[in-house]
């Protein structure tokens, strides 16, 4: 994993375009997503094989979603938003220098779960 006890900063620019959709009418994107965020992280060590790195992300967003539209829930992920990356890393081999990171996401902007992931890094 990376090294510990480091701070990092950043931009980041998300694009995607979902055409394959049940939801999608007519070849219009299911989901259409444009993101700029500016993010701060830490790392911090947690034992010999676990690091944490919580991230905060600050950005813009334009977003619309078919899914989100025929909904009883609003579409709040539009505009100025704001998000918390509490990271889990765990390494599993020092040697090849895999690791996986579990990744749950919290959006500050409207206090809701913000999806998240689990990342497998392999080096060949």
């Amino acid at each position: 994993a990376p090294a510990a006890n480091s701070f990092n900063f950043g931009l980041q620019a998300n694009r995607l375009t979902e055409q394959d959709s049940r939801a999608s009418l007519q070849g219009a994107a299911a989901e259409y997503r444009r993101e700029a965020f500016a993010y701060v992280s830490t790392e911090r060590p947690i034992s010999e094989n676990w690091l944490w790195r919580p991230t905060v992300y600050t950005g813009y967003a334009n977003v619309t979603s078919e899914l989100r539209q025929h909904s009883d829930e609003p579409l709040k992920d539009n505009g100025w938003l704001a998000k918390v990356s509490p990271n889990v890393i765990w390494q599993l081999s020092e040697a090849t220098g895999a690791y996986l990171t579990i990744n749950p996401t919290v959006k500050l902007h409207n206090l809701q779960f913000g999806g998240g992931n689990v990342q497998v890094f392999v080096p060949f």
